[in-house]
């Protein structure tokens, strides 16, 4: 049985309703109401590095989770940018974690196909994302990865 504080879910629909010209929204899921009513926060970055939003941020007490949905370009690793690669695509990764340290994501392709169906285990903006919840950057109460 789902409850509203499951992350599952939303990275299709954060896949979904963040339109394909924004390159990047900074996500927050709170709980209102004994927790009866979900409240959705999405705040477009607008070219800003999410880190510098995120750097020394402490997400309030209500926040249940807090994460990211980026679109970039993906291209064979090489010299080029992937930008500018013949074989790159468009790409959507989505990023959610929770304060009990569990992490979702998922990047899919431009046709909505899942190339990676699993959250990062490392990086900055996870230890961020992390931190901003008040959690160690190791993960949490356990290792609180869940793939989905």
């Amino acid at each position: 049985m789902s409850t509203i504080t499951d992350l599952e879910p939303w990275l299709e629909i954060l896949d979904a309703a963040v339109p394909a010209t924004q390159n990047g929204v900074l996500v927050r899921l709170g709980v209102v109401e004994e927790g009866e009513t979900l409240e959705l926060g999405l705040l477009p970055l607008d070219g800003i590095h999410p880190a510098e939003l995120l750097e020394g941020f402490e997400a309030p007490a209500e926040w249940f989770a807090l994460g990211l949905v980026t679109r970039a370009w993906a291209a064979p690793m090489g010299d080029v940018r992937p930008s500018s690669h013949p074989a790159r695509r468009r790409v959507c990764t989505t990023v959610l974690v929770d304060r009990d340290g569990r992490v979702v994501g998922r990047t899919t392709g431009a046709d909505g196909s899942i190339l990676i169906d699993g959250p990062p285990e490392e990086g900055r903006l996870l230890d961020l994302l992390r931190q901003a919840l008040g959690l160690d950057i190791a993960g949490g109460s356990d290792d609180g990865v869940v793939h989905s």
